[in-house]
């Protein structure tokens, strides 16, 4: 009876052993590129006097299914996409950050959180690297993103090259050219200034047989409309939009008069969300007094989801 109730648990204690091996099979054994462990924390600044990806250096088109291929070839440059390896990502689901490197721009990576985040793609070998393709996924879907685009040395350590203060909206492919091609295992993709959770459908980077040409500057995001934001009353008479400004230099929801409003010639700011950061959100003129328009997310007293608002 002892002996066979002993068999009993070691082959309970093996059947047990290989139902959790399977339930916890790493994502790399899954189609596409594999995840990596969690991103550590990622720093919420972007580094001064880097070029910008903003009125320069970046191209975009209408996502047409799930395809988001053909704008490459639109560079003229005999560029390709460079097979990644291995992606990871910070937020809630760093696993899922394979889904912005798997060629699918209908599957997504979605941060859970607001910036700073990041995501980065690895190569199995170094690779020359002359830009990145994305796709953002985005709630309100349009709003101006800040970031930077890293290479990950083999020190681990993440060397900027390349600045985005850009307006992008949802489901819209663009194409981020650095200034000068770099060679490197990892590239990473690091946001820290977005209006929604940090997402993104597509993260790929490429290489070109070409340098490719400058691309032309992208048309500016359409606001949304007055119906998407609630009105903040605010302190102070006007009689026209100009004559309104934020109560605050950094962060700001309320707006006054100007005689009332600070002066925020060269205040620097922390690169994190602000309510007015979304297009058409702001100060204006309503009827005769100062106000301003924000999301619903930051209306005084709210808290937007993932973090406090300040």
């Amino acid at each position: 009876m002892g002996s066979t109730h002993a068999r009993f648990l070691v082959l309970l204690s093996t059947a047990l052993f290989v139902s959790i091996a399977r339930a916890q099979q790493s994502p790399a054994q899954l189609s596409g590129p594999a995840s990596g462990p969690a991103i550590p924390p990622v720093v919420a600044t972007v580094p001064p006097s880097l070029p910008v990806a903003g009125t320069r250096g970046l191209q975009y088109t209408e996502l047409q299914g799930c395809n988001a291929d053909p704008l490459l070839a639109q560079l003229e440059a005999h560029c390709h996409f460079l097979p990644v390896a291995r992606a990871r990502g910070t937020g809630a689901n760093p696993a899922d950050a394979r889904l912005a490197a798997d060629g699918d721009a209908c599957t997504i990576w979605n941060s859970g959180g607001f910036a700073p985040q990041a995501i980065e793609v690895s190569f199995a070998a170094p690779q020359s690297v002359h830009g990145v393709m994305v796709v953002p996924e985005m709630t309100p879907a349009v709003g101006n993103v800040e970031g930077v685009i890293e290479r990950v040395g083999g020190d681990g350590i993440a060397r900027p090259v390349r600045a985005i203060r850009a307006g992008l909206a949802t489901r819209r492919v663009y194409v981020f050219l650095l200034e000068h091609p770099v060679t490197t295992r990892t590239i990473r993709l690091r946001t820290v200034g977005s209006p929604s959770w940090v997402a993104w459908r597509e993260v790929r980077p490429f290489a070109c047989a070409e340098v490719p040409q400058t691309a032309p500057p992208v048309p500016p995001v359409v606001p949304l409309p007055a119906s998407s934001f609630s009105v903040v009353p605010g302190r102070g008479a006007c009689v026209r939009n100009a004559d309104c400004a934020p109560d605050v230099c950094c962060g700001p929801r309320t707006c006054s008069d100007r005689a009332h409003a600070p002066r925020c010639g060269g205040v620097g700011c922390p690169a994190v969300v602000s309510p007015f950061d979304t297009p058409g959100a702001g100060c204006f003129c309503n009827a005769g007094r100062c106000a301003s328009r924000v999301l619903p997310r930051w209306m005084p007293g709210t808290r937007a989801p993932g973090r406090g608002v300040p």
